[in-house]
């Protein structure tokens, strides 16, 4: 369990996470995307409105704990995406996701103590599953096509 502080501290984390969007960075990366794969820029697109979406709900519920919603530096690791191609920006996006499900089950451990919060992050953790999932049928369809 998490004391009010440490939930803030780990909702600000997520806040970074989502305002930071590497699917939002993608697609502000305008990369070339083939016909084959506007499928996929179409699901990277959905991650990127969820990103948004999240980084408005997170600010409110770090202010209705009366915390001060506080948003890192981007990774440095977004600025060597430029110029790639995007089979490799989805691959990274799919990593991405994926490093970031064992930290939603932890989050919700820390938030017993607060049924709003540990509901919006087990909503959180499931979009990112459907999303990843979704994300992987694309690339494997890809995949199989090459």
């Amino acid at each position: 369990m998490a004391t009010q502080e440490e939930l803030i501290e780990q909702l600000n984390g997520c806040l970074s996470k989502f305002y930071n969007s590497t699917a939002q960075y993608i697609l502000d990366a305008e990369p070339y995307v083939s016909d084959r794969d506007r499928d996929a820029l179409a699901g990277v697109g959905q991650v990127a409105t969820e990103d948004r979406k999240r980084t408005i709900r997170l600010t409110r519920f770090i202010e209705e704990l009366e915390g001060i919603p506080q948003v890192g530096v981007p990774d440095p690791m977004l600025g060597d995406l430029n110029y790639s191609s995007f089979p490799f920006l989805l691959d990274v996006l799919i990593r991405d996701i994926e490093k970031e499900l064992p930290l939603y089950g932890k989050h919700i451990e820390d938030a017993e103590d607060f049924p709003s919060f540990k509901s919006l992050l087990e909503e959180i953790l499931t979009e990112h599953q459907a999303h990843l999932k979704k994300l992987k049928g694309i690339r494997e369809k890809r995949y199989k096509e090459d």
